[in-house]
């Protein structure tokens, strides 16, 4: 054998060598990519294990983290801090996330499979959504991004961040509504800084829905919250720092929208500790506040909050300006003299309803035919009786106000009474008009 062919041969073995060699490594980076690794999941905790404890919990979750980092991915694609600066948005919050997955296109079958995004997950019941939205407003070396939404169309909603490094795929969750049992967990991010990054979440007990589009009607200021600290650093690797356990006792509910003077709106529910709430009217368009209730009511029980409830027979144009005002019962201040209503006027310059002390007052109605609001009632338990009519012009002006009193002077029999009434009549804080009449009538009322 000459040298030449000892030479044919060495190549040949070493080729073979290397190929399979390829291969092995191949095989190994294919199957170590088949596992995807979520950055954190939703834990579980129950409302006592918040309310009981002193110290930071130790949160038992099913997630796993990668122990070190290859090689390969240590690299420094930017300056320090670059990758913050291209994020499109640095905060993501879970309130509108049914309405945007209703609204979001489907990944295909051959996307999911691409994607792996059914990896791990056992259920079959889970939908994947692309989400309308660019993650950064520049590419970020080889680290490539897919932002997209899962759901399971009945208990839980979720947007998620899948993270492809060479050789490793993580998922991170930047917003989720989650139902358990009686309970609503809610998580909201924040990219805090150039090496930060949190995870908030926020539960709310004792409260029942049915699928995941009805949490929407819950959103939360305050409640016990548990907030997860990360860092990351330029290769977008996150690592745990700190669990801190925040007690707060008073949240909100959002009801359900529907249309007043041309504007979306809706009730916002300020929820206490105690048992109360107060009530606050936003422009669903800008989240401006277009009217405050001064009233502090109770929940709980029989007078439970209904979030489809719009009070349509509360909302009417009481002073014939062709817009629609809102008038309110107050019943820790009613009582034998009559329900008595508080009017929120609606003012088209400011946009805002402004509570009227004039046109307030106790049994309130519209009276179309004679273009005036009526209040009336009984002066305290045992005061004369009362009628305010208030008119107005066609821009809602007050024409004139007529005050009528009706007091018992003498009952004649068991049919009739003598009555000494008084009637006013106001223009502009003047009185124009005054009589005392003694009438005989068959009731003290109207």
């Amino acid at each position: 054998m000459n040298s030449n062919n000892i030479k044919k041969i060495r190549v040949s073995v070493i080729t073979k060598i290397f190929f399979v060699f390829i291969v092995l490594l191949t095989h190994y980076s294919c199957k170590k990519n088949k596992e995807i690794k979520s950055i954190e999941n939703i834990p579980i905790i129950s409302v006592n294990e918040i309310k009981n404890t002193k110290k930071p919990l130790k949160l038992q979750t099913h997630s796993e983290q990668q122990d070190s980092v290859p090689e390969e991915t240590q690299t420094t694609y930017f300056d320090k801090g670059m990758f913050y600066y291209y994020l499109n948005r640095k905060e993501e919050y879970p309130y509108q996330l049914s309405k945007n997955i209703s609204k979001a296109v489907k990944f295909t079958d051959f996307e999911i499979k691409k994607y792996k995004l059914r990896s791990g997950i056992k259920a079959s019941n889970f939908s994947f959504y692309k989400v309308n939205q660019q993650f950064l407003k520049e590419s970020y070396g080889k680290i490539k991004f897919l932002l997209y939404y899962k759901t399971d169309h009945n208990k839980s909603a979720s947007k998620i961040l899948r993270i492809f490094h060479n050789n490793s795929t993580y998922d991170l969750i930047l917003a989720s509504k989650f139902i358990k049992g009686n309970g609503i967990y809610i998580l909201d991010s924040k990219f805090e800084s150039k090496s930060k990054f949190y995870q908030r979440i926020q539960f709310f007990d004792n409260i029942k829905v049915n699928k995941y589009t009805d949490i929407d009607s819950f959103n939360f200021e305050e409640s016990n919250m548990i907030i997860k600290n990360y860092t990351y650093d330029d290769s977008i690797f996150f690592h745990k720092t700190t669990i801190d356990t925040i007690k707060f006792f008073s949240s909100f509910l959002i009801g359900k929208t529907f249309k007043v003077n041309g504007m979306n709106c809706f009730w916002k529910y300020n929820l206490t500790e105690t048992n109360e709430y107060r009530m606050q009217l936003i422009n669903a368009e800008n989240n401006n506040i277009i009217l405050y209730s001064g009233a502090l009511l109770m929940y709980g029980g029989k007078e439970n909050i209904s979030l489809d409830d719009t009070k349509p027979n509360d909302f009417i144009d009481l002073n014939f300006d062709g817009y629609t005002d809102y008038k309110e019962y107050r019943h820790g201040l009613s009582g034998n003299g009559g329900m008595l209503y508080i009017s929120y006027i609606y003012n088209p310059k400011t946009h805002f309803f402004e509570d009227s002390d004039v046109l307030s007052g106790s049994n309130l109605r519209v009276d179309t035919l004679n273009k005036c609001l009526v209040s009336s009632g009984r002066a305290g338990g045992g005061g004369p009786f009362y009628k305010t009519q208030t008119y107005f012009d066609n821009k809602g002006k007050i024409k004139y106000i007529e005050n009528i009193t009706n007091e018992i002077l003498d009952k004649i029999s068991n049919d009739s009474i003598k009555l000494i009434r008084t009637y006013k009549k106001t223009v502009k804080g003047k009185i124009i008009e005054s009589r005392i009449d003694t009438i005989i009538k068959g009731s003290i009322y109207f």
